[in-house]
């Protein structure tokens, strides 16, 4: 992983979409995944591949979106949305980049419409939900509402509006209340609202915001929204007029290709801005509510949220750097004097304690004197029980000891199973006080290495015969298969009985080593010919394949010169790759002891 991209792993945000089936998602997250548009203050969105050990939901997002880009870049065609089941959320990563943020990554979750249709969501949902806002630190919400068509009535709206109102925000009013997340209202297919064929206004904010303004007066439903949702937002809110496909015909499809999108960026910009506010304000609530007595309970929370806003605050925030900076210094003299204070305690009781027990030895030792000198008979059933007793009382005393760092060793694994990076493993390696998970994360970290180093694989090929084709016979009949120009696999003699139409023919030591980096590339190349004197192309083809490709298997079609309707596949696969070691739920060391 490259320094730029470790810094935007840092700098990372995640922010949740909803928005009802229709109400433009997939144009959204597709023209963010397209060339970007960058606005005059340099403000612009694209996407971030998937890195190989990247969660599932981040490698379903990627997957997804790579073929929105090529069903709207190539064909033109709208892209048809993905179904998001209830719990299973892809998730799309881009860059955003501007003149005083600079650069930062965020991830979209896209929990779609099924989420928040009202005929389905209820309060266990809204509980459900929330778990998933926390577990995965979502920092803001974008709600979708698409603007009417041309001459629609006010009457065909209100069931969009309603869904939202009925769902998303008794969610943000109730369970997700204390969190305070920003909210995006966008109206999106804003391009319904422009004269068809006028210019795409690549930065006019105020002549947007005056025709947004005009809009609300004119449509009391998105007015009656906006109200509320402003109202229930405490963390913030803002409306954002976006057309994601830009000046669009009737049917809504582009009238250009790169889409001119209009707003997106805004969008974002406000995002960031509110979020990095949000955890700024509750940092400075914490330090306020930061009673001695609830020093420690507190300690890790401000501590993690501090090292939080030193990564994501740019460098012209300096006020806001400098006062948390000034805070963990705080914390440090702080715990210091408090640590001081806590030993000097326990030293002075453990004094106070050792005198009075010596004093009642003693009592006991002349009262006990006169029966153990009459009867010599051992006692030793009494002194056991009695050191029996003593160490249950302090094993008692042992389990009453705060159990903040198991809670802190289980943030740095935390951080291991969602970002799965070398970076993460080190940090829970080296600052993880228990390290009650060691032994997985070490795992994990000599498995990335080997993922990072070259790796040793067997290649497989198997060939697939799409139509039957005139074969001589003997050793007529031959096939080469070369890797970067070295034959791999070399066949004299194939039989032409073999090759009838839709067989797949295992060929002859079709398997072979290779080694490199998962980025590598090797370049493929297959003949097929008839060696009689015509020399004919019984099929032929070449290809390049990294191989990560490789690895989830890879397909290479073969052609004729001679022959158009000659159609072969030819199926490549790599195999032998280091197998990637589990990371279990995170347990301490009583859980383990237990077990």
């Amino acid at each position: 992983m490259t320094d730029n991209a470790e810094n935007l792993d840092k700098k990372n945000y995640r922010f949740a979409l909803f928005g009802i089936s229709g109400s433009g998602k997939t144009c959204f997250l597709t023209a963010m995944g397209m060339v970007c548009r960058p606005t005059t203050d340099g403000s612009c969105c694209s996407p971030l591949p998937a890195h190989r050990d990247a969660s599932p939901e981040v490698q379903e997002g990627w997957t997804i979106l790579q073929k929105y880009v090529l069903s709207l870049g190539k064909a033109g065609e709208l892209p048809k949305p993905n179904e998001v089941k209830w719990g299973n959320y892809p998730r799309y990563r881009y860059e955003y980049t501007d003149s005083k943020i600079g650069a930062a990554s965020f991830e979209i979750i896209n929990y779609a419409s099924w989420s928040i249709h009202h005929s389905h969501f209820r309060h266990e949902d809204s509980v459900e939900l929330l778990k998933h806002f926390t577990d995965h630190d979502v920092d803001g919400i974008i709600v979708l509402v698409s603007a009417p068509k041309e001459g629609q009535e006010q009457s065909d709206i209100p069931d969009e509006i309603a869904t939202i109102q009925a769902a998303v925000f008794s969610f943000i009013k109730g369970e997700g209340a204390r969190h305070r997340y920003p909210v995006a209202l966008v109206l999106s297919k804003w391009d319904r609202q422009w004269e068809r064929g006028m210019p795409i206004p690549l930065n006019d904010v105020e002549a947007e915001a005056d025709r947004l303004s005009k809009f609300m007066e004119q449509h009391t439903a998105y007015q009656d929204v906006r109200d509320l949702m402003k109202g229930s937002a405490d963390g913030g809110f803002k409306t954002f007029p976006v057309s994601a496909l830009g000046s669009c015909s009737n049917d809504d499809k582009p009238c250009k290709v790169p889409l001119e999108s209009y707003g997106i960026p805004f969008v974002f910009s406000w995002l960031i801005q509110s979020a990095n506010d949000a955890d700024f304000r509750r940092f400075e609530k914490l330090q306020s509510d930061l009673p001695w007595w609830r020093f420690r309970s507190r300690l890790q929370e401000s501590w993690l949220l501090a090292d939080k806003l030193l990564e994501r605050l740019p460098e012209t925030e300096e006020k806001k750097r400098a006062a948390v900076k000034s805070a963990k210094e705080r914390f440090i003299r702080t715990w210091w004097m408090q640590m001081t204070g806590f030993v000097a305690t326990i030293l002075l009781l453990f004094a106070i304690g050792l005198g009075g027990i010596i004093r009642a030895l003693d009592t006991k030792m002349l009262a006990d004197t006169s029966p153990v000198i009459s009867n010599p008979v051992s006692t030793d059933a009494t002194l056991a029980h009695n050191e029996e007793k003593e160490a249950n009382n302090q094993q008692a005393e042992m389990d009453s000891l705060p159990i903040d760092k198991e809670r802190e060793d289980r943030v740095y694994y935390d951080r291991v199973v969602n970002d799965r990076t070398l970076q993460a493993c080190e940090a829970y390696l080296e600052k993880a006080p228990k390290q009650t998970m060691r032994q997985y994360v070490e795992n994990y970290k000599q498995y990335i290495s080997k993922m990072d180093g070259e790796i040793g694989l067997t290649m497989t090929a198997t060939l697939k015969v799409g139509n039957r084709i005139f074969w001589g016979g003997g050793s007529e009949n031959t096939f080469t298969l070369s890797v970067n120009g070295v034959p791999k696999i070399t066949i004299d003699d194939l039989n032409p009985l073999d090759f009838n139409s839709n067989k797949t023919l295992v060929l002859d030591n079709n398997s072979f080593p290779i080694k490199g980096k998962l980025t590598d590339t090797f370049n493929v190349k297959v003949e097929m010919r008839y060696n009689n004197w015509r020399k004919r192309d019984q099929g032929s083809g070449s290809k390049s394949f990294t191989i990560e490709e490789l690895r989830q298997g890879a397909s290479l079609t073969l052609t004729s010169d001679d022959d158009t309707s000659v159609t072969h596949t030819l199926m490549l696969r790599a195999d032998g790759f280091p197998k990637k070691p589990p990371l279990p739920e995170w347990r301490s060391l009583s859980d383990e002891s237990n077990e």
